[in-house]
This record gives C-alpha cells, sequence and structure tokens, in this order.
C-alpha cells in the first residue's frame, strides 16, 4: 500500500514527508493547491509550447524502446499530428524533453518546483504523447516527482531489494539500468526468480504525483488517452539503497571517466 499526502502550501513540507518516507508516496489534491496545472491540454500545451525544431521518438510499436527513433520535426506539425490521432501512420512520443534546454518557456508554468526547496531540483523534463505507450522497467539514480497533468499512467514499481530478481542488464553493460522483464505481463517461465519480486502497481491521474526514491524500478504505461506529464529529477539527499548503487555504479564511474578524459571507452 503507497501511502497518499495532501500537497501542502508551505514550502517543503510535502518534499519533507516524502524524502522521509524512503519510499514511493502519491501526492495528492495538486490541483486545488495549483489551479493553474488543471489548464493543461493539447490545445494549452499548443499554445505555451514556442514554435520551433525539436526530436521526438517515432515508432511503430507500443515500447519505448529498441525499434523507436529519433526524429526532429516543428513543434505545431507534431500537434498537428497527435491532434489527428496520426493517421494509422508511425506513433510519435515527445519524450524526455529537458525543459531548462528545450522548452525554456515552460519554465514558468511548473509551479510545483516552487514548493521544493532552493537547489534540489536537478532536471526538469516534459513528456507529451499518445496513448498505449510503455516505457520498459528501469531504475533511475535520481529522486523523482513524476507530476501528471493529463490522462492516467500506470506504473509498475518494484523495490530496489527486489533487483537480484528482476533480470537487470549486467552492471558491465551499456544498459545496467534496464530489466528484461515486461512488468506489466510478466513471463514466469522465461524469468522464474520474478516471483520472489514484490510488484506495486498504481495509477497516477491528473492532478497527482507520484514521488519516486532513487533506484526504484518502474515501468510505465501509458492509459488509452494522450498524456501530458512533467517530472523533477531531484540530488537524492541520502546514499541510496546498496542494490540500486552496485547496479549503476560502473556506468557511473565509466561515465565520469569518459567526461575527465574526453574519451569515450568501449564497455563490453
Amino acid at each position: 500500500m503507497i501511502q497518499k499526502v495532501a500537497l501542502s502550501r508551505t514550502v517543503g513540507e510535502t518534499y519533507r514527508i516524502c524524502i522521509q518516507s524512503k519510499t514511493p508516496v502519491i501526492i495528492t489534491d495538486v490541483f486545488s493547491v495549483l489551479p493553474n496545472l488543471k489548464k493543461w491540454d493539447l490545445d494549452y500545451a499548443s499554445r505555451k509550447i514556442a514554435e520551433k525544431e525539436t526530436v521526438v521518438l517515432q515508432g511503430s510499436t507500443e515500447e519505448q524502446s529498441g525499434g523507436w527513433t529519433r526524429t526532429v520535426m516543428r513543434t505545431s506539425e507534431y500537434f498537428k499530428r497527435i491532434k489527428n490521432g496520426f493517421n494509422n501512420g508511425p506513433l510519435m512520443y515527445m519524450a524526455q524533453q529537458n525543459i531548462e534546454e528545450t522548452h525554456p518557456e515552460l519554465l514558468p508554468l511548473i509551479e510545483f518546483d516552487q514548493l521544493i526547496p532552493k537547489n534540489v531540483v536537478r532536471q526538469r523534463i516534459f513528456w507529451l504523447g499518445p496513448g498505449g505507450t510503455r516505457a520498459p522497467l528501469h531504475m533511475d539514480p535520481d529522486d523523482n516527482f513524476f507530476i501528471q497533468l493529463m490522462g492516467v499512467k500506470t506504473f509498475h514499481l518494484f523495490s530496489p531489494d527486489d533487483t537480484p530478481y528482476l533480470y537487470a542488464h549486467s552492471p558491465r553493460s551499456n544498459s545496467p539500468e534496464l530489466s528484461q522483464v515486461k512488468a506489466c505481463d510478466i513471463d514466469r517461465a522465461a524469468y522464474p526468480k520474478t516471483i520472489f519480486a514484490k510488484a506495486i502497481q498504481v495509477d497516477i491521474k491528473p492532478g497527482e504525483i507520484l514521488f519516486l526514491p532513487a533506484y526504484w524500478w518502474h515501468e510505465v504505461v501509458n492509459g488509452p488517452e494522450n498524456s501530458i506529464s512533467i517530472n523533477l529529477w531531484c540530488h537524492t539527499k541520502f546514499i541510496g539503497n546498496l542494490n540500486g548503487m552496485k547496479q549503476l555504479m560502473p556506468k557511473k564511474i565509466k561515465s565520469a571517466l569518459s567526461s575527465l578524459f574526453h574519451f569515450s571507452p568501449k564497455i563490453h
């Protein structure tokens, strides 16, 4: 059972509760405290996002990996296509858009970040895409406040303690943050150890925020309708779960070395 808390108007209060819990938390009453966030739909987004070229994911399958490719298009063209349901063409997802870098005009519209202590947020990310898509089971090294503005997303969650049972790619691989398991439809024959993992399924509706601590595994499935979300990746306050840290540490070290010496070592 996931704890639910109503969003507080006091700066830092909701953040404190979530961080102290060290487990996922659903934050409710977001639209009551921040009513401007209720305005978000496709029309509002198309007015607020400036006309520009942006990178979107394009694919013909449900999963946002593997067969999906990146393509560049004008934002007006993207909104035209999503409003028309893509006319039976390939799906396109305005996914993982760094707001500071690609849509700085949206920064004043987030509002929730004003209720978080200063210097906590590392990155603000915007998501706008069609229903029915799925982000594969993965973990992130940051605390995450995931704000749902339009549509419903279903999260399939696992504690970092379940890492030994989730068939993650090798810590020394290019994708140690990814699991081979499809959490919404687990193949127990192929992945028998998953029987020991404790799954948590939760629907996040418009006006709700899911707090997800660093290293928690999550698979995200869009409901049938178009979806708009913003997530805030925050600096992790605690050392974190040992299983999660062990899983991602080799990649972090290689990334740091690559940045330091300006080369990209091959990973086998």
